[in-house]
């Protein structure tokens, strides 16, 4: 860790003290990640990929480079995969080509190598937490029980939490984002902004859903 992001670091972690004494994000109380991870974006399109297109920007933001192709990792998730433990030792981590479930993104990096958790009814707190200690978290916001008429209209969307700032709200790279027709620069980087209300009430939708990913592990 070079000493430009250690004192990026120190500098959050009051920022943080702050918030946790005060609670909220007050004045300049700015959190973010001290890495740039929107530089290993990439867009989704049309498909139903954005937890597995979060899996590639994430693993290849940690590891530096390109290394994994999004629809590629995609495609693996289609796949079950077996496991001695824990049970049971048919894992489904996604039904193809659209919905994955919350133990799907954890599973796949834990196969690439990386240390990653899933969790359930996680805090705003942790959020927090995660932004201080640059730890990459997906979350899962939507609406699983949307109905129009006889019609059902659920839906849910995993991104990428990047910051959090008192004013416009939780910023996250978000892989439905297309650079290439965004009008502002933070669409350009792959980031979108989501005031506080409504983030809260659809990441509640999806039981606050998160995936934490800590480190690369491999050799």
């Amino acid at each position: 860790m070079n000493m430009e992001r250690e004192a990026s670091r120190v500098k959050r972690q009051r920022h943080c003290q702050q918030t946790s004494r005060e609670g909220n994000v007050k004045d300049d109380a700015v959190l973010r990640l001290t890495f740039d991870i929107w530089r290993y974006h990439e867009f989704q399109g049309a498909t139903n990929d954005c937890a597995p297109f979060c899996v590639a920007i994430a693993a290849n933001a940690l590891l530096g480079e390109k290394r994994y192709r999004a629809d590629e990792v995609a495609r693996t998730l289609d796949r079950p995969v077996w496991r001695w433990w824990p049970p049971p030792p048919l894992l489904v981590r996604r039904l193809p080509r659209w919905a994955t479930f919350p133990w799907g993104p954890a599973d796949a990096l834990r196969r690439m190598g990386f240390q990653a958790r899933w969790s359930l009814l996680a805090s705003e707190e942790r959020l927090r937490q995660n932004l201080c200690e640059d730890r990459i978290t997906f979350v899962s916001v939507g609406d699983l029980w949307r109905w129009s008429g006889l019609r059902y209209r659920g839906w849910g969307h995993v991104k990428i939490l990047y910051g959090l700032d008192a004013e416009r709200g939780w910023a996250f790279v978000d892989p439905a984002l297309n650079p290439a027709t965004a009008t502002d620069t933070w669409g350009q980087m792959g980031i979108g902004w989501q005031d506080e209300v409504s983030f809260t009430q659809q990441w509640g939708n999806m039981l606050r859903w998160t995936t934490e990913v800590e480190s690369w592990i491999s050799n």
